[in-house]
C-alpha cells in the first residue's frame, strides 16, 4: 500500500533562505521550532494606520530566524497559541514570505499564508528526532506560561501601569450605549479583510495592491459601558458583535434587513451583562487613549477558572473543527483552530 501524506510542503532550509530572500516571485515552506514568541502589539504603519503584529523566531537547531505575522493573521495565531499544545512546538509555515530587513533574513505571511504546529508529516517527526539530540540548542524555546487573565473592574483597568500593558484582562460590564452608529462597520479587502478605502470608483486596500468593484462589510462598534467603579468605551469587532446577535451582516441582508434596520438589531445588545476579556495597551495607559479593544466577550458573569494554567481562545478558521477547552466562559461561541499532533 502506498502511503500518501496529507500535507505537501517543498521545504527550505533555514540556512538556504538567503537565496529566497533576493526573490519575491515565490512564496516558501519553512520548519522549525518554535521560541517564545513576543505579546501581540499594535504599531501605526506608514499610513498612520494601527497594524497587529507577533513577534517569534523558529529555530532548526543550528540556524535561528525571524517571524512576523501581521494584522489578523497575527491575531488568530496569537489566539491558536492559548489552545491545548504539545510543547516544544513544531511550526510548519507554508508560502512564507522571505525578505530582508536590515541585511538580516526575515519571515512574514502573504495572503496564502498557512502555518501547521505538530502535524503528522515526517518532517515534523524528522524535526522531533533532532530535537532530542544534546547537541540541539534549546534556549528560550516556546512554553505553555499563559496564566488565567485577572479580573479587574473599569477603575482598576484605568489604574493598571505601564508595566502591566499589553496583557488581556477580563472586565464584567454592562452595555450601556451604542457609540457613532453611523460607523457601525468596515469595508474590507475581500482579499486580506484588512479595511479598504474608496479610490475613485475602486475599492482600494491600503495593505495589498488589491482594487475592487465592492468589499465586504464587518462590525465595528463602539460601546460605552460600565460596572459599579465607572464608564469605560470598548471596541467590538466583527466576531464579537456576531457572538452577541447570532448573525453575520450578510445574514442580515438576506432576512430582509436594509442598514436602517440592521441598527435595530445592533441595538438589542444595550443592557446587556457582558464579561469581556481585552488587551490593555500602552496606548491607553501611556497616552491616554480611551477606546479599549476587546478579544472575546460572554453574555453574563459565570465564570469557571478551575484550570489556570492556560486558557484556549476560540477562533474561526475555513477548516475549523471542535477542539477541547482547559478554560471556559461559559456561553462564549466560536470555533477552534485545529491543531494537528505529531
Amino acid at each position: 500500500m502506498v502511503n500518501i501524506e496529507k500535507y505537501v510542503f517543498n521545504l527550505f532550509d533555514l540556512a538556504d533562505l538567503d537565496s529566497q530572500a533576493s526573490q519575491n516571485r515565490y512564496l516558501t515552506d519553512v520548519i522549525g521550532v518554535m521560541e517564545k514568541p513576543k505579546p501581540l502589539a499594535k504599531i501605526p504603519n506608514k499610513h498612520g494606520a494601527i497594524q497587529q503584529q507577533i513577534k517569534f523566531k523558529i529555530t532548526d537547531g543550528s540556524n535561528t530566524i525571524k517571524v512576523t505575522f501581521w494584522d489578523d493573521f497575527a491575531k488568530y495565531f496569537d489566539d491558536v497559541l492559548k489552545q491545548e499544545i504539545d510543547y516544544p512546538i513544531i511550526i510548519i509555515i507554508g508560502c512564507a514570505r522571505v525578505n530582508k530587513w536590515s541585511d538580516e533574513v526575515v519571515l512574514s505571511n502573504a495572503a496564502a499564508t498557512n502555518f501547521y504546529l505538530n502535524i503528522k508529516h515526517h518532517s515534523v517527526t524528522e524535526m522531533r528526532r533532532m530535537l532530542s539530540k544534546s547537541s540541539f540548542a534549546r534556549t528560550n524555546l516556546a512554553a505553555p506560561s499563559i496564566p488565567f487573565p485577572k479580573i479587574l473592574t473599569v477603575q482598576g483597568i484605568k489604574n493598571m501601569g505601564v508595566d502591566q500593558t499589553e496583557n488581556e484582562v477580563l472586565c464584567q460590564v454592562k452595555i450601556r450605549k451604542l457609540q457613532e452608529l453611523r460607523s457601525w462597520f468596515v469595508q474590507v479587502c475581500t482579499s486580506c479583510y484588512k479595511k479598504a478605502e474608496i479610490v475613485g470608483n475602486f475599492y482600494t486596500c491600503v495593505h495589498c495592491p488589491r482594487k475592487g468593484s465592492y468589499a465586504e462589510k464587518k462590525f465595528e462598534l463602539c460601546i460605552f459601558a460600565s460596572d459599579q467603579t465607572g464608564p469605560i468605551d470598548i471596541m467590538l469587532e466583527d466576531r464579537e458583535v456576531r457572538t452577541l446577535i447570532g448573525k453575520t451582516y450578510y445574514e442580515l441582508r438576506y432576512e430582509g434587513h436594509n442598514d436602517e434596520s440592521i441598527i435595530q438589531v445592533l441595538k438589542t445588545i444595550e443592557n446587556k451583562d457582558c464579561t469581556v476579556k481585552m488587551i490593555v495597551t500602552k496606548e491607553n495607559i501611556s497616552n491616554g487613549y480611551p477606546i479599549y479593544l476587546v478579544r472575546d466577550i460572554m453574555e453574563g458573569f459565570n465564570i469557571d477558572n478551575t484550570d489556570v494554567e492556560t486558557h484556549p481562545h476560540p477562533i474561526e478558521h475555513i477548516d475549523a473543527e471542535t477542539s477541547g477547552s482547559s478554560y471556559h466562559l461559559d456561553t462564549l461561541s466560536g470555533l477552534s483552530y485545529t491543531i494537528g499532533q505529531s
